[in-house]
């Protein structure tokens, strides 16, 4: 080599690519994921902006006890990566419990249509249709007769309460 001509070391190409797929990929998941480098869209007092109505979504559980009935409503909201935001939740109970109408599950009905009011008052009508309700029931109806505990079941499903 003379001393004009200067060395030049060649990279082999496959691990070059390689190498520049994994820093654009890690750059792209370190954006995606850290909230700190998210942008958000603000008023001009400083508050972030409402989210808009598809990114708002609610759930309905009812908890059956053994001591008493209990209906929570949770109000969500989509975070920018998608995930849901427990934005609130609204709790009521009534005693007492769905399976103290075993032997009599026609009278558990107003119960049960007083905490789907109130949780139907959370929700705003044009999003209650896509709305999941779900009934859980817990040790008090597992300790009654199997019968017994499907017909109350039956019955608050089959009258259109949950």
């Amino acid at each position: 080599m003379s001393s004009s001509e200067t060395s030049v070391m060649k990279i082999p190409k496959l691990p070059f690519l390689l190498f520049v797929v994994l820093c654009i990929t890690l750059y792209i998941s370190y954006h995606r994921w850290n909230p700190s480098t998210h942008t958000e869209l603000k008023s001009g007092y400083g508050l972030e902006r409402a989210p808009a109505s598809d990114e708002i979504f609610y759930g309905i559980m009812f908890d059956a006890g053994s001591t008493g009935t209990r209906v929570h409503v949770y109000k969500f909201s989509k975070t920018s990566s998608g995930a849901p935001h427990l934005e609130h939740e609204l709790f009521k109970a009534i005693k007492p419990g769905l399976s103290e109408y075993a032997d009599n599950p026609d009278k558990c009905a107003p119960g049960i249509k007083e905490l789907l009011d109130i949780a139907l008052k959370e929700i705003p009508e044009h999003l209650r249709k896509s709305t999941p309700l779900i009934l859980k029931a817990t040790a008090g109806l597992r300790l009654l007769p199997e019968e017994k505990a499907q017909k109350l079941l039956d019955t608050v499903t089959l009258k259109g309460l949950v």
